[in-house]
């Protein structure tokens, strides 16, 4: 085998929290909802580009999300441009992030939560 990259992430959420998911990867993150097979349940396919790089559909069985549970997935990172129309855009919304400066190395990082509680990195290269 070779590997070419990773292809997608699956997030799954109770029902109640998928709109609030596919708005913050649309709005905050710049993914577009795209093409989804007609898998008979609800969910969006969100994509980067060309590239369906979020899949994200309804947790099934117990819907409760426990946050104080350890979780094994750090965070998600995109790679991307713009770091100056991004601050102003995550201003305007209102939302806390955090952000780190490494001129040494020419990148910038933001860290942003999502509304399932996932750590969202942007990944700047300078």
């Amino acid at each position: 085998m070779e590997n070419l990259g990773l292809n997608h992430i699956n997030l799954r959420v109770p029902t109640d929290l998928l709109e609030a998911m596919r708005a913050f990867y649309c709005e905050v993150i710049q993914l577009q909802v795209g093409f989804r097979p007609a898998f008979g349940t609800l969910g969006y396919w969100l994509y980067a580009g060309e590239q369906p790089v979020i899949h994200l559909s309804i947790l099934k069985g117990d819907t409760s999300i426990d946050l104080s549970l350890p979780r094994v997935v750090d965070h998600i990172a995109f790679t991307c441009r713009n770091i100056e129309q991004t601050v102003q855009n995550l201003n305007s919304l209102g939302l806390k992030y955090r952000r780190m400066d490494f001129a040494d190395e020419g990148i910038s990082q933001i860290f942003i939560q999502d509304p399932a509680n996932n750590t969202v990195e942007l990944h700047f290269h300078l």
